[in-house]
């Protein structure tokens, strides 16, 4: 669903200054820190509600869509687990799902929104014929997501859903701003949650990302972004034009994500100009109108990330409206994170040191991809204090990506053997292979899980096998089985930090010894295709 713009505006210039980035010098596997040590990590996988398989509720491809948080602090992960029930919207694929809560050894139901429910905290429907969606879990195990009711929305005659909060074994629903929709994106430890809700206006410019994000079949009405705190949900306005979004929130009750910023109609999108924003003390700030004039330049900017400093990710459009570079906003300097000798970059996670992870383009082209398709290909990269380093690349693989980053420096996602480039700049290929890069070394997790779970991190469509990493190492994903169906797992390293893990093996590996074999490690099910499950935060950021 991944669209293009193709319209060129001029961005004002303020007096915020533009920091240029520094790149390092491109790695592959022949350079990497072969020293390094690396400890084995157990894998715990989740089942599901009598259906084939479970999943993560994870976004499409960025740049122009934002991240999910799947395990907290805590190592608590949230996933989504098919029932037996065929789906009657076709919604979230052929059989209805739900969303579970996995901690301490245990995996909670969390339920759905009954027929007709009120607003508020009531009692979850653990047999209803329609799924949910979660995006979002806090360390106090707050999650934040949306949930189908069996109702229907009459600007698009299409299942209509609402924002909810599971907190205490309750299901809360949010409730709107006075329209028919709604949808949570994120909630932090004080149970505050930010997504977006439609009001009862006429929109001028319905069925359009980011606000598709939340309304795959649009919104007749005007999607305004809010904040929903102690049963209240605040609508945060708009930096000038119809429709808002927000994505995330932090401890401080700081809000990011994206806004329009005018009426106006740009002729190839038909619609107004996107600016992502970042809201604090009632007020929504525009985070690329700072920058200096010609910086970005395009018509649609969306916020990636938001840190508890403050900091927000983000992904801008350059002039043109068919290149795009990431940056960090820093209380008002903007920071261009530039790229790896390539064009786009995208970045996907900001840790709370204001270190980014995600994709940049190099300037190798996919010449095994067709003739037509010949793009430039992008590595995972990690970037701290102004300089992008380029993580490398497994085996004889030719792009990847860096999912996230802990506090650790620790960076996991995916590399592949590219043979087609898409129009979002994401990579498809026989076979993803899984990745963790630590302390300058990046080995394939497969490598490190201690034999007997039975789950492949490497097949065709594993590129979110490595997901999350929080800052004990635990990384959450999905894998699959032989079979070929997938399962969320849990990946709990083997450390000082986890001490007396049964089955866990404490041994370390080298570095060389992993990137001694000229080939990846064989895998019977390379070419099993994980199920795409399609989600409330489906769509891409400039329309059609």
């Amino acid at each position: 669903m991944k669209k293009s713009s193709l319209v060129l505006i001029s961005i004002c210039s303020l007096c915020a200054v533009l920091v240029m980035p520094l790149v390092s010098s491109a790695q592959n596997t022949s350079t990497q820190n072969l020293n390094t040590q690396h400890h084995h990590y157990k894998l715990i996988q989740m089942g599901t509600f009598g259906g084939p398989t479970s999943s993560l509720d994870v976004p499409g491809s960025p740049p122009f869509i934002p991240f999910n948080r799947v395990i907290n602090s805590a190592g608590a992960v949230l996933g989504s687990g098919d029932t037996p029930i065929p789906d009657p919207f076709g919604f979230a694929g052929p059989l209805v799902n739900y969303n579970f809560l996995f901690q301490n050894g245990v995996q909670t139901n969390l339920g759905v929104l009954p027929q007709n429910p009120t607003v508020g905290a009531q009692t979850p429907c653990f047999d209803c014929g329609w799924s949910v969606f979660a995006f979002w879990i806090a360390d106090t195990g707050f999650v934040a997501g949306s949930s189908l009711d069996n109702a229907f929305n009459p600007f698009t005659g299409s299942p209509a859903a609402l924002a909810v909060l599971w907190k205490d074994g309750k299901i809360v629903n949010l409730g709107t701003l006075g329209g028919i929709e709604s949808g949570a994106g994120a909630v932090n430890s004080g149970g505050e949650v930010v997504g977006a809700a439609q009001n009862s206006t006429t929109d001028p410019f319905p069925s359009r990302a980011p606000y598709s994000d939340f309304f795959i079949y649009g919104n007749g009405t005007e999607s305004r972004a809010f904040l929903w705190r102690h049963g209240t949900m605040q609508d945060l306005g708009t930096l000038g034009g119809p429709d808002s979004a927000a994505f995330f929130v932090n401890e401080n009750r700081q809000v990011a994500g994206s806004s329009d910023v005018d009426f106006n109609v740009n002729p190839a999108t038909g619609g107004p100009t996107v600016h992502p924003f970042l809201w604090e003390n009632g007020k929504m700030v525009d985070l690329v109108a700072g920058a200096p004039a010609g910086t970005f330049g395009g018509t649609f900017g969306i916020a990636a990330w938001l840190n508890e400093r403050g900091q927000v990710l983000g992904t801008m459009n350059l002039t043109g409206d068919t290149t795009w570079h990431s940056f960090l906003w820093d209380k008002g300097v903007v920071a261009d994170l530039g790229a790896l000798g390539g064009i786009n970059t995208t970045a996907q996670w900001l840790n709370n040191a204001g270190h980014v992870s995600g994709k940049s383009d190099v300037t190798a082209i996919c010449t095994a991809c067709a003739p037509d398709n010949q793009k430039q290909l992008h590595h995972p990269f990690v970037w701290k204090d102004g300089v992008m380093t380029d993580l490398g690349l497994l085996y004889s693989d030719t792009a990847g990506a860096a999912r996230s980053v802990n506090a650790r420096d620790q960076a996991v996602g995916a590399t592949v053997p590219c043979t087609k480039v898409n129009l979002d700049d994401s990579c498809d290929g026989p076979v993803y292979h899984s990745f963790l890069w630590e302390n300058g070394s990046m080995v394939e997790l497969q490598t490190l899980v201690v034999p007997g779970s039975g789950i492949m991190l490497s097949c065709a469509r594993c590129a979110e096998a490595a997901y999350n990493i929080n800052d004990s190492g635990e990384i959450a994903g999905q894998g699959v089985l032989s079979n070929g169906d997938s399962r969320v797992i849990l990946l709990i390293p083997c450390d000082d930090n986890h001490p007396d893990i049964a089955g866990c093996d404490y041994s370390l590996v080298n570095a060389a010894a992993v990137q001694s074999s000229a080939a990846p490690i064989p895998t019977a099910n390379a070419a099993a295709t994980l199920p795409t499950k399609r989600n409330r935060r489906l769509g891409a950021l400039a329309p059609k």
